[in-house]
């Protein structure tokens, strides 16, 4: 088991490292109090996770699909109209959930698929 000093060290390094990432992005030179020259972290935007994005809406595509492959294409388009003359949140839902070509092109593949 590594003992404090070497644990201690390994927290000390991995702290450079996050600290010399962040740099890496932009920085900016400012005087401490005492004098020193530092330099710190440009604050960016905000920043927009691509991957996280695109993975949640391949999970509501996927949800959409299943959906209509499920109900089937009539049973489907009434609950969406249902939405449609709902509350505000719910005609937001109708709007994402209706039917374009490639939901009832991928339903099909998926209902051929299950028989």
């Amino acid at each position: 088991m590594p003992d404090a000093q070497q644990m201690e060290f390994a927290s000390r390094l991995q702290k450079i490292d996050r600290n010399h990432r962040k740099l890496a992005r932009g920085y900016e030179v400012a005087l401490n109090e005492d004098g020193l020259i530092v330099a710190r972290p440009r604050i960016q935007g905000l920043t927009l996770p691509y991957r996280s994005v695109f993975v949640i809406l391949a999970f509501l595509m996927a949800f959409k699909v299943g959906l209509f492959a499920f109900f089937g294409a009539d049973a489907y388009q009434q609950r969406v109209d249902q939405l449609r003359s709902g509350t505000p949140v719910e005609q937001i839902g109708s709007f994402a959930l209706k039917a374009d070509p490639l939901t009832v092109w991928m339903a099909e593949n998926v209902r051929r698929a299950m028989k």
